[in-house]
């Protein structure tokens, strides 16, 4: 049987890591950690589970911690996972399969980030291969090591194996960020990378993604300036490669512009210099409602729900578009096809608010008040008791002027 080392960062996780290890129980032979400065009981758990825990500084720089690790391992395969995450016993059955397999040199997860509200956005990573000394981690966040992973896959024949059960992702959520100081170390790190190498598109996109996750306008403003500098005149760097371009195009346009018809406008420069993308399709159906363009929107919403197989954000590429469409449709009339397609929406994100929302109202004018405490029973069985059902409720009740259920 090959030996698999888990390798890990880790830096206070004590509160993560009973779960994380009991999770991945059975998944690894060696554990191999780098803590980089926890003042918890960080090391006492790994040790006590039997790993082999490394000190080492943190000095901004993930792709540096990763490899202090990868240094130290012994197995036949590197596992790289985080305290955050977990593992079934699918997926860790699926593990032990790759690893006894000749043929594979390399392993994708397919990595499920829970977000709020029960929405889940999908990613392809590659986070096990074969232990190799030319195999090393590169760039300080967001580290990755695909390239020299298709370098040893091209010189050795093996072939990259992509399992199915899901890892799943806990930490995408802004309270738990928050408690980790995530912002300033991942946006002092980005400035960093961006002071070092300008033409480093990666950076420009997550530093765009920082200041829209923390809702910060002035570094969303001034990374989208940057950005539009960057990508102006004949040496810009070529997008049409970029798989997150779409969507780096559309945080630029709405960094730079408040107004929505100027915001288009910068949006649609870029049609011919980026893949297909559902985040443009997405933000470009919203310019267009917002303009009052709605045969425009509506094309662009359905082109969005074409490109559902070509983006790990089923959110994006499905939920957001088919809200997108029942809007239009409440806005000609249409209450019927607003409600269908409300329905699907729910269907894909059963506490997503706006669907919540669009649904419990809905009920409600088309039925009368039982119609809407049916929607509540019937929502409260399925997803259980959760604060988003009932506000949603509350709020379809008050726009009726029905009195408000759980008020005074």
């Amino acid at each position: 049987m090959a030996c698999i080392s888990l390798c890990m960062i880790v830096r206070d996780e004590a509160e993560m890591l009973p779960a994380f290890l009991e999770s991945v129980r059975g998944s690894w032979d060696e554990l191999v950690a780098v803590d980089t400065g926890s003042t918890d009981a960080t090391p006492g758990l790994l040790a006590a589970a039997g790993g082999t825990v490394l000190h080492r500084p943190w000095d901004d720089d993930f792709a540096a911690a990763r490899n202090f690790g990868l240094e130290r391992a012994g197995g036949d395969w590197v596992l790289v996972l985080d305290a955050d995450e977990r593992v079934g016993p699918a997926l860790a059955t699926e593990i032990r399969n790759s690893a006894d397999d000749a043929r594979r040199g390399a392993v994708s997860l397919r990595v499920l980030n829970q977000l709020p509200h029960g929405h889940v956005r999908g990613s392809r990573l590659l986070r096990m291969f074969r232990n190799h000394q030319r195999i090393r981690f590169r760039h300080a966040i967001h580290e990755d090591v695909s390239e020299d992973v298709a370098a040893f896959l091209a010189r050795s024949g093996l072939r990259r194996a992509d399992l199915e059960a899901p890892l799943i992702h806990l930490g995408y959520t802004r309270s738990h960020a928050a408690a980790k100081h995530k912002k300033e170390r991942d946006v002092g790190i980005l400035l960093a990378t961006l002071a070092r190498d300008p033409s480093d598109l990666y950076a420009r996109f997550k530093l765009l993604e920082q200041a829209r996750f923390w809702g910060d306008r002035a570094l969303w403003a001034s990374a989208a300036a940057e950005t539009a500098a960057a990508l102006d005149g004949d040496s810009a760097p070529a997008l049409r490669s970029a798989h997150f371009a779409g969507e780096m195009v559309a945080l630029m346009a709405d960094g730079l512009h408040s107004d929505a018809g100027a915001a288009l406008r910068h949006l649609e420069s870029f049609a011919c210099r980026i893949a297909p993308s559902a985040a443009y399709e997405l933000r470009r159906g919203e310019l267009l409602e917002l303009l009052g363009d709605a045969a425009g929107a509506r094309a662009a919403f359905i082109r969005c729900l074409a490109l559902e197989g070509v983006t790990g954000n089923m959110q994006l590429a499905t939920t957001r578009p088919r809200l997108a469409l029942a809007r239009l449709a409440l806005a000609a009339g249409d209450a019927a096809g607003a409600a269908r397609e409300g329905e699907r929406a729910l269907a894909l994100a059963p506490l997503d608010p706006e669907a919540l929302l669009l649904m419990a109202t809905l009920r409600r004018a088309l039925g009368g008040p039982s119609a809407l405490t049916r929607f509540a029973e019937e929502r409260l069985v399925a997803s259980g008791d959760r604060d988003e059902i009932h506000s949603a409720v509350r709020e379809a009740a008050l726009l009726a002027g029905d009195p408000v259920p759980g008020g005074p």
